[in-house]
C-alpha cells in the first residue's frame, strides 16, 4: 500500500550498453532462378523500455504516528506482538505513538521505538518507558494515522486562528485535534495530511508578552464560540503565557502557544488586562519552603476547621521518612536500594535472543534481572502507568548491580556503591544433566559466589582472577564433592568459601541416574 502524501515513486534506470540482446537469424528468400542466399544473422537491437513497466516503490522512511490499539511486532512474520496501549488516566489521551519509519519487510513496516534529539518536535506520545532504548519492531501499514506533513494554519470567520505544528495527527472523522495537551476542532484538508514527516523545532516560545489569568466567567473562545480548554496550556498552577495581544470588536485576541499549537483566541478585555493573580489563599497548606499549587481557576479551598490536612500534620522530616525518598522527592532516611545499571551503546535482545536494538541512554533498573538461558532479562513498563510491559534482555556482563543507600535527613548525599562482579563462564558437563540446566542453577546461586569474592575484597581491594571449581551432582540430584581445581585469585579463602558453599546446592536429578562432572569457571572483578 503506498504511504499517503510521503512516498514519491522515482524512475529506474537501464544500462543500455549492457542490455543488447542478437536477434534470432532468419532466412532470407531468394529470388526465382538464382542461387539460395545463405542465412545472415540480424543486426543487433537495443531493448525498447516497455512504457507498462512500473517502477519499484522506495521503502518508506520519516517519522509517523501509530494508532493506540495498534500490535507492535518483534519480528517481521510472526504473529505475537504487544497492543499500543493508552497513555494516560485523563480524557485528552492522544490519538497515537510516535515511531520512527525505517523501511518495509514482509508486507510490515519496518520501525524504531523514538529516541529523538533535542531539537525535533514530536506531537504523538511516545512510549514514556522505553525512552532509553531504541528498539527496531514491526507495524502494519493500516495502523498509522494521519499527520499533518508540515505546518498548517486555519483562520475562522471571527478573526481567531489556529496553527497546527507538522506531525500532529488527525484522527479520521470528526474527532478533535489533539495538539500538544490541548483539545481543537479545526477542519484540516486532506491534502495537507500524509503518513510520514520530518520532524523541526517546535513553536518558539521565549518571547512572552504577558501572562494572561484565570476567569471562570471570561473563557478563552475560537471558532465563533466554542471554548478552548486551557488546562492544557498551563504551566504548574503559573499564569497562561501569551505572545501577543490583539482587539476584534470590542473583545480581546490573545495569542496562546504551546509545543504543537499556535491559537488565537478571543477573551473579554477584562481578563486580557488582569495584572496579577490572585493573592494566595490563607487556608494553603505549606511543606517546608514549598506550597500547594493552586488551579488554574483559582486557588485551593480553605479546609474546614474540623478538617486534617493532606498530610496529617507531618514535618517536612516526617513526610521523607513516611514516603521515601521516591514519592516527594523529599530526603528520606537511610534507606537501602538495589539498582542494576545498562549503559548506553549496550546491545539490546528480544527473550528468544534475536536483537532488539541499543540502549540510548544509561538505564537503571530496581528489581534484580531473572536469567533466561544465560541473558540478564527486565520487564520494561511501556508507559508511567506500568499496566504493559515488554521483556527486555542483556548480556550478563553488561548488567552493573549498585547499591545506594540514602542519607538521613539532612545527612550527606546518598551513597552509591558498585557491587562486585561475578560470572560464570562456560561450564564443562560430563553427564546427563544438560548444561543449559546446570548453568540455570548455578546463576540462581551467584549471589553466594559473590559473598565468598565480597570477603575477599574486604582484606584485598584490588582482589580478581577467575576461579575453577569441580564438583560432582549424585543421582538425587545433591552436590556429593566440590573443591577448586585452579585459581588464580591470591586469596585462597574465596575459591574455598565457594566451594563450600556449592556442596549445599541442589540440581534437578541426572537423567537414568548416574554422577555429573561439572567444571565451573568464575571470573571475579572488584568495581
Amino acid at each position: 500500500m503506498a504511504l499517503i502524501g510521503a512516498l514519491v515513486v522515482t524512475g529506474a534506470c537501464r544500462d543500455e550498453s549492457a542490455d543488447v540482446t542478437p536477434t534470432t537469424p532468419t532466412d532470407v528468400p531468394a529470388d526465382v532462378g538464382s542461387e539460395p542466399a545463405a542465412a545472415t544473422p540480424a543486426a543487433p537491437m537495443l531493448d525498447e523500455p516497455d512504457p507498462r513497466a512500473v517502477a519499484p516503490e522506495p521503502p518508506p522512511t520519516g517519522y509517523a504516528v501509530a494508532r493506540i490499539g495498534a500490535l507492535l511486532f518483534t519480528s517481521s512474520d510472526n504473529e505475537v506482538g504487544f497492543e499500543l496501549p493508552p497513555p494516560r488516566l485523563h480524557e485528552r489521551r492522544p490519538a497515537g505513538v510516535t515511531v520512527n519509519v525505517v523501511g518495509r519487510k514482509d508486507g510490515r513496516l519496518v520501525i524504531e521505538t523514538l529516541a529523538a534529539s533535542p531539537t525535533e518536535q514530536h506531537c504523538g506520545w511516545s512510549l514514556e518507558g522505553l525512552a532509553d532504548f531504541r528498539l527496531r519492531m514491526y507495524l502494519g501499514e493500516d495502523d498509522l494515522l494521519p499527520v499533518l506533513v508540515d505546518d498548517f494554519a486555519h483562520e475562522f470567520g471571527d478573526g481567531t486562528k489556529v496553527r497546527l505544528h507538522r506531525g500532529v495527527p488527525v484522527p479520521p472523522g470528526s474527532s478533535p485535534v489533539i495538539a500538544g495537551e490541548t483539545e481543537v476542532r479545526v477542519p484540516v484538508p486532506s491534502e495537507a495530511l500524509g503518513r510520514l514527516y520530518e520532524p523541526r523545532e517546535t513553536f518558539p516560545r521565549e518571547v512572552r508578552r504577558g501572562e494572561l489569568y484565570p476567569l471562570i466567567d471570561h473563557p478563552l473562545t475560537y471558532d465563533g464560540g466554542t471554548v478552548l480548554e486551557e488546562e492544557g496550556l498551563y504551566a504548574h498552577g503559573e499564569g497562561l503565557a501569551h505572545y501577543g495581544v490583539g482587539a476584534k470588536d470590542g473583545d480581546a485576541l490573545v495569542t496562546l502557544r504551546n509545543e504543537c499549537l499556535e491559537i488565537t483566541a478571543r477573551t473579554s478585555n477584562a481578563r486580557a488586562s488582569v495584572p496579577a493573580p490572585p493573592p494566595p489563599h490563607p487556608g494553603l497548606t505549606k511543606i517546608g519552603e514549598g506550597r500547594f499549587l493552586a488551579t488554574p481557576f483559582g486557588p485551593a479551598p480553605e479546609p474546614e476547621a474540623d478538617e486534617e490536612d493532606v498530610w496529617g500534620e507531618l514535618t517536612e522530616a516526617e513526610v521523607g521518612e513516611a514516603f521515601g525518598v521516591g514519592g516527594l522527592g523529599l530526603t528520606g532516611t537511610g534507606l537501602r536500594v538495589d539498582r542494576y545499571d545498562v549503559e548506553a551503546g549496550t546491545t539490546v535482545l528480544w527473550l528468544d535472543g534475536s536483537g532488539a536494538g541499543l540502549v540510548t541512554t544509561r538505564h537503571s533498573f530496581e528489581v534484580p534481572p531473572r536469567d533466561h538461558q544465560g541473558r540478564s532479562c527486565f520487564d520494561v513498563p511501556l508507559t508511567r502507568r506500568g499496566e504493559s510491559t515488554v521483556t527486555l534482555c542483556f548480556a550478563a556482563e553488561d548488567v552493573s548491580h549498585y547499591e545506594v543507600t540514602s542519607p538521613p535527613a539532612g545527612g550527606p548525599p546518598a551513597a552509591v556503591k558498585k557491587v562486585s562482579r561475578v560470572r560464570q563462564a562456560k561450564a564443562t558437563v560430563l553427564g546427563s544433566l544438560d548444561r543449559d540446566t546446570i548453568r540455570r542453577v548455578v546463576r540462581g546461586h551467584l549471589h553466594e559466589v559473590r559473598y565468598c569474592y565480597n570477603q575477599g575484597l574486604a582484606r584485598d581491594a584490588g582482589l580478581k582472577g577467575r576461579v575453577l571449581i569441580k564438583f560432582i551432582i549424585d543421582s538425587k540430584g545433591k552436590v556429593s564433592s566440590s573443591t577448586v581445581k585452579s585459581s588464580t585469585v591470591s586469596d585462597k579463602n574465596v575459591g574455598n568459601c565457594a566451594a563450600k558453599a556449592i556442596k549445599r546446592w541442589v540440581f534437578p536429578k541426572p537423567k537414568g541416574g548416574g554422577l555429573v562432572i561439572v567444571s565451573q569457571p568464575f571470573v571475579l572483578e572488584p568495581t
